[in-house]
């Protein structure tokens, strides 16, 4: 035999000498046994480690004296903590001074074998009366005999709790309660027949998915009562069903309440979340007392067994986001304060079950600044909300740099600027996008929008402080105010002061040499004015903008360095104002051509 270089020889040796079993001992310091022979485990309980043969594992939920015959939850069964612990598996016993289970029992007939574990007394005399063991003894091939307990324990559809006990002529499996008779009924016939489901079967109708709770399996259907349905807005309800054109959101309703295999309550209680048909995640909770909740709803009646799966009566409808109206999808948005200026204004209805829309929603926190002046005019606050509403259903995706929107409101339009990681509308940054909802889309603003009433003209020639800006263009011959009052735009227009202009003039003799020079100052003005809509409040910290004036030779280049806006040689200030065809931003010196 080689020795390693690295062991000096009387040591090799002295290890080799050691007993086999110490290690092993070693090893069983993790355990404990009790005096009935069963193995805990006593360090980290998901850690299952045989000691010896024929160690089987158990879970335990304590707090609710529950024993499981194998591990199969992640940890928790109905938010109750579960451990795991060892003990000899059915048919096998402990021996004095031998690890594990090495102890064969005697093995008996499955009807002794029933009889010695406490099987149903009545289970085990119908059997004898109806002559069943004698079929048992006449057949000495394998069998499998599931035996209720005497305690009557509904815990799963029909949980097993002793797995395993073999006999002579088969194995012994103990469930919790008898089984019931073999299922004929269908899924599809156990809700077309109960009156408590008229609603459901008429939803699941005209979606076109009765042949498919009739035929497929195994499912599992959440059963919405008529009192679940019965909570909801009935033009919601009219709407999503009879109206072709949200066929697709019917479906969806459908899809919600199904899910694929056979799910019973005991197993959902070891759940975390479920996965719909439809394709939607839901959280599985329950309660200290057991009662189990799927969403938002609660099961009411649990494990109703039919011929191609399992059906549990819930007291809500289960919504996916597909089928949720436009006023749902808000409320879920943190949109309250504006779905409740919906309702006041009395267009609550038509967000419920008209459409499609996309709601631009200012944020609760944009709201709380309204004046109370607007909120007692109820024209006034009627054409606010209608501002923020835009005929069509539109994805963010969909939209494009510079999208014009009909709003509402009439007359008035939404312009949509696509920034590179941020959405604008109008004066307004996008916060949170794509809310879908059955009849549109919900985008949350961060600030209340307010629609523009003049032109840009119109708005140089009210604003005292442009005055000898305003002068320029009018200096500068018709074909300016021509565009700033009828051009469609979107037009960004470079405004400078009259304080700016001031102190810009007094230190340069450039500007008189502009303002002598018709040429010179067309192309300066032509500078001034980008044919494109610029949204300070939009604009990311360390982002660089191109924009193309008019004078197309020449780009600037508007940057935000620390909070601050800069384009070329003059500072932008952060301060604006909409007009109908464009916005006015303010710089500190005019431009140079």
């Amino acid at each position: 035999m080689l020795t390693p270089p690295h062991l000096p020889t009387p040591l090799l040796l002295l290890l080799l000498l050691l007993p086999l079993s110490w290690t092993e001992q070693q090893r069983d310091r993790r355990y404990h046994i009790s005096p009935s022979g069963t193995y805990h485990l006593a360090s980290n309980p998901r850690i299952i480690y045989k000691p010896g043969r024929d160690v089987c594992v158990v879970e335990e939920v304590p707090t609710l004296n529950l024993t499981f015959p194998l591990a199969w939850t992640p940890g928790t069964y109905c938010t109750h903590p579960t451990y795991l612990r060892q003990r000899c598996c059915e048919g096998y016993t402990v021996a004095a001074r031998e690890q594990g289970c090495p102890v064969e029992e005697v093995v008996e007939d499955t009807l002794t074998t029933g009889e010695q574990l406490g099987g149903c007394d009545r289970f085990l005399h119908l059997l004898h009366r109806y002559r069943l063991h004698a079929l048992l003894h006449a057949h000495p091939s394998a069998h499998t005999l599931l035996l209720p307990l005497n305690q009557m324990v509904l815990v799963n559809c029909v949980p097993v709790v002793r797995v395993d006990l073999h006999a002579r002529d088969g194995v012994v499996q103990v469930i919790s309660r008898p089984l019931p008779p073999a299922y004929t009924m269908t899924l599809a016939d156990l809700i077309s027949g109960d009156p408590k489901l008229t609603i459901f079967y008429s939803v699941l109708g005209y979606a076109e998915m009765v042949s498919l709770v009739r035929h497929s399996g195994p499912l599992t259907v959440f059963a919405p009562t008529n009192d679940a349905f019965r909570l909801l807005p009935r033009r919601f309800l009219d709407s999503i069903t009879y109206d072709a054109k949200y066929f697709p959101a019917l479906q969806a309703l459908g899809r919600q309440h199904l899910v694929e295999g056979t799910e019973c309550s005991t197993g959902l209680r070891g759940k975390v979340r479920l996965k719909t048909v439809e394709g939607s995640s839901l959280p599985v909770g329950c309660s200290a007392s057991l009662t189990l909740t799927i969403g938002n709803a609660t099961v009411t009646t649990p494990d109703v067994i039919t011929s191609n799966g399992v059906l549990h009566y819930v007291d809500r409808v289960l919504i996916p986001p597909m089928a949720l109206s436009l006023v749902q999808v808000a409320r879920r948005a943190g949109a309250t304060r504006y779905i409740h200026l919906v309702r006041k204004v009395g267009l609550f209805k038509d967000l419920v079950s008209f459409g499609p829309y996309t709601v631009f929603a200012p944020s609760n926190q944009a709201l709380r600044g309204l004046k109370r002046s607007l909120v007692r005019n109820l024209d006034a606050l009627r054409n606010l909300v209608l501002y923020h509403l835009a005929e069509g259903a539109h994805a963010s995706f969909t939209l494009k740099d510079n999208h014009l929107l009909s709003s509402r409101l009439q007359g008035a339009s939404l312009r949509i600027k696509i920034h590179p990681k941020v959405m604008s509308v109008e004066d307004g940054v996008v916060t949170s996008s794509d809310h879908v909802a059955f009849n549109g889309y919900v985008h949350v603003l961060d600030k209340v929008l307010t629609p523009p009433t003049h032109t840009l003209a119109r708005t140089l020639a009210l604003t005292p402080t442009l005055s000898r800006f305003t002068a320029l263009f009018t200096q500068a011959g018709v074909w300016a105010w021509r565009d700033l009052s009828l051009g469609a735009g979107p037009y960004t227009l470079l405004a400078v002061k009259d304080e700016d202009m001031e102190t810009w003039a007094t230190d340069t003799f450039t500007y008189y040499r502009i303002i002598h020079d018709l040429s010179l100052l067309n192309q300066s003005l032509n500078t001034h004015l980008v044919e494109d809509f610029v949204m300070p409040r939009a604009l990311q910290e360390g982002s660089t903008s191109l924009l193309r004036p008019r004078q197309a030779s020449r780009t600037l280049r508007l940057t935000v360095t620390d909070g601050r806006l800069s384009l070329r040689h003059a500072s932008v200030s952060d301060t604006f104002l909409l007009c109908t065809n464009g916005i006015i931003l303010f710089i500190d010196a005019l431009l140079l051509p």
